[in-house]
């Protein structure tokens, strides 16, 4: 797990590398999260992928969060056979909720000479335009759109939230992940524990074995 306080946070290069950002609250991590990163990292030709656990999700208050240890432990356990994805606790350090602006403005200032995307759902790029400081980091990455349903149409959603960023003049580059998104979700994997059935399949053996040990979702 590497942090900015970690010798090996700061990369120094001549040339920008592609790296990309995967946040979420992961509670828990499941397959579709690594079939996401993984088409990502084939497509673009990734040289980094960094999975960013939320350690306070403005949008998750409605409900009890999984502790950041557990959440991070699992992110080591299912990540472990990649080793271009790369954990890092730097949100849940933070006090306070985990906003994305603040999060990018503290990537770039340590991981220098990088090309930025952001991996994110079609359904959270439609919200972007309502993102804290939204106008910040826009501009700083190029957006890759996973689409929620097999075949689902972004263009209209992604001239809306283009037509938004223009008219305060900033250009949004987005591309969409070609890829048949697996029919899991972390509720799907947190109802399934809490009656008892089975999570192989939903989550990696390591993880399946991790929330079983700890009691966890039960």
């Amino acid at each position: 797990m590497l942090s900015p306080t970690d010798p090996a946070f700061p990369i120094q290069g001549i040339s920008p590398r592609p790296y990309a950002i995967f946040g979420g609250s992961f509670d828990p991590v499941h397959w579709g999260h690594l079939n996401i990163a993984l088409q990502a990292h084939a497509q673009v030709g990734l040289e980094r992928v960094l999975w960013l656990p939320a350690g306070h999700p403005p949008h998750k208050a409605h409900r009890p969060v999984t502790s950041v240890a557990h959440r991070l432990a699992m992110l080591e356990l299912a990540t472990a056979p990649w080793p271009s994805f790369v954990v890092s606790d730097l949100d849940t350090r933070r006090p306070g909720p985990s906003f994305a602006a603040q999060t990018f403005s503290e990537l770039r200032a340590h991981y220098l000479h990088v090309s930025w995307f952001w991996l994110l759902g079609s359904d959270a790029f439609a919200t972007l335009p309502r993102w804290y400081c939204a106008d910040e980091l826009v501009t700083g990455c190029h957006w890759l759109v996973v689409p929620r349903r097999q075949g689902q149409l972004l263009q209209a959603t992604a001239q809306r939230v283009q037509r938004h960023f223009a008219e305060q003049g900033l250009t949004l580059a987005w591309s969409a992940l070609q890829m048949k998104p697996l029919r899991v979700s972390s509720t799907q994997v947190r109802q399934a524990c809490a009656r008892g059935a089975s999570l192989v399949g939903l989550v990696p053996e390591a993880v399946l074995t991790y929330i079983a040990t700890q009691g966890l979702y039960g």
